[in-house]
Formats: structure tokens, sequence, C-alpha cells
């Protein structure tokens, strides 16, 4: 089977440069009181975390970790929660939101509204998805690691991981896992509890916690 990802799914590295640079032309806290302040900050979490665009919208006060700068994310569609770090201006600017709100929660919009903040200010004529899709890759790209990046994104089977990143075919899924499990053995790590509620990568690869559930597989 093949899983080729074309183009118009995720940024360019030229798309999402250009993204970022825009995004951070509002983000100063002096403008909190704005519009745009409210637009590019969902817009970066998005970005910087993976998450599904309603997953972001569910996000409230009760699930930031202010001692590490992460935010928990509740999985959707049968995918797993995880606890993600973002940079610490955009949790202090998460922060600021949620205080402008009531202290409830930073994003209280609707999808449809967050469907068309993406339609004023994407880079490019992309879905609003394509973001997911880009930190997925880049994640890949910086680690070679696919299951960190299933962590990432709540999967609970690595074949949807497959979807976000640039496999040709099943062959190069394979190898990808061989060098994976090799690079695994040569490190010496202790053994995994087998059901363990929560996996912390964030002493061996920098990306936060992931919780784990023993539910059965679903395509996500």
């Amino acid at each position: 089977m093949n899983y080729s990802l074309s183009p118009d799914k995720f940024l360019t590295d030229e798309e999402h440069d250009h993204f970022i640079a825009l995004l951070d032309k509002y983000t100063h806290p002096n403008l909190v009181h704005t519009q745009e302040f409210r637009d590019v900050v969902i817009l970066r979490f998005l970005l910087e975390t993976g998450c599904r665009a309603q997953e972001a919208l569910n996000v409230t006060a009760k699930d930031f970790d202010h001692t590490n700068s992460r935010v928990q994310i509740k999985g959707l569609k049968k995918s797993n929660d995880r606890l993600l770090p973002v940079s610490k201006d955009l949790f202090q600017n998460l922060l600021l939101l949620t205080q402008k709100s009531g202290g409830t929660k930073p994003f209280p919009i609707s999808y449809n509204h967050l469907r068309r903040i993406w339609l004023n200010w994407r880079p490019t004529e992309k879905k609003l998805h394509c973001l997911r899709h880009s930190f997925a890759l880049r994640l890949y790209r910086r680690f070679t690691d696919i299951k960190l990046v299933k962590l990432a994104l709540g999967h609970r089977s690595i074949s949807n991981t497959m979807i976000y990143l640039e496999f040709d075919d099943q062959d190069d899924l394979y190898k990808i896992l061989d060098i994976h499990s090799s690079h695994v053995k040569a490190r010496q790590l202790p053994p995994l509890n087998p059901r363990p509620s929560v996996l912390c990568l964030a002493d061996l690869q920098g990306v936060g916690c992931a919780t784990n559930s023993t539910s059965a597989n679903s395509k996500e």
C-alpha cells in the first residue's frame, strides 16, 4: 500500500518560515487585547503541538503544567492524551489569553471561527490540518524516530503515523523501524513497563510526556 504524502498536506520549509515570521509580528504581550493576538497564539499553538483543531479548542486552565510549560492535550477520535511542551513565550501567551477570557480557557471560540482565522492568516491555500502534518514531519526530521511522532500525535497505531510522514511504501517503514530498534539496543535502555499510564520522553527526546492508553487501535 502506498502512503506517499502530497505537498498540499503540509507546509514547505519556505511556507513555514514565512508563517512563523508573520505570527511573530503580532505576539507581543502588549497586543493581548487585540483580535490578532488571539488569532496568532492559537495558530502558533497548533503548529507547536500538532494537536487537532478541536483538541486545541478544548484546552482549559486545568491542562496547564506551569512548572514545565507543558499543556495536556485530551485526545479525540479515540486517540491518546499527551502532555506536550511549548515554548515559554507561547505558554505565557496562553496564560494571558486564559486570564483575558475569564480564567477558564484560552480559546473560547467555535471550530468554524477557527477555520475562518486560518483562512485569514494562512501562508498558502492549504487546509488547517496541514499544521498537524507539518508538526509531524518536522519532528520526525529532527529525531528520525517514528515512535516519538506516534506518541506526540496521540496515535495508538503506528500505521496512522505513517500517513503523516513521507513514506513511499511499506519497505520504508520497515527500514526506519529496523534503524530505530538497533539504536535503542545500542543505548541499552531499561525495559519499559508493559502498560505504563504515562510514557515520559522528556529526558530522551525533549518532547514531554504522552499518556498511553490500553484500548484497541482505531483509525485516526
